[in-house]
Order: structure tokens, then C-alpha cells, then sequence
């Protein structure tokens, strides 16, 4: 049985203890399961919606992003 997308996301990121991970990741991580890329970018952007993840801060040389 395949995870869905939402549960591997977030047992992904349970794992980080507080520490982020890149989308590019989550969605090669996904791809291993048989995930469509697009599948898992629309299940992190509806768990980003509902407040079950949140973005990390990326500090660029043009600023916070």
C-alpha cells in the first residue's frame, strides 16, 4: 500500500525534529512511492493552507525570502 502524499509529507518532517526540508526533496522522496510531483506540491500547499506546516526562512544575499 502506497502512502498518500499528506501522510508522507508529514511523517517526512516529523522525523526533521523542527528542521526544514526542501519541496525538491519531498517531491523526489514522493517519486520513490510513486507520487506524481504535482500530487505532492498540491498536498503541501493544502497542509501549508491548513497551518499544518509552515515555510522556513531562507536568508538570501538580496534578504529574508
Amino acid at each position: 500500500m502506497e502512502p498518500s502524499a499528506k501522510s508522507l509529507i508529514l511523517d517526512l518532517l516529523q522525523t526533521l525534529r523542527g528542521r526544514s526540508m526542501p519541496v525538491r526533496a519531498l517531491v523526489e522522496a514522493g517519486a520513490l512511492f510513486g507520487l506524481a510531483e504535482n500530487g505532492v506540491r498540491v498536498a503541501l500547499a493544502r497542509l501549508l493552507a491548513r497551518g499544518l506546516v509552515e515555510r522556513a526562512l531562507v536568508l538570501t544575499p538580496a534578504g529574508l525570502r
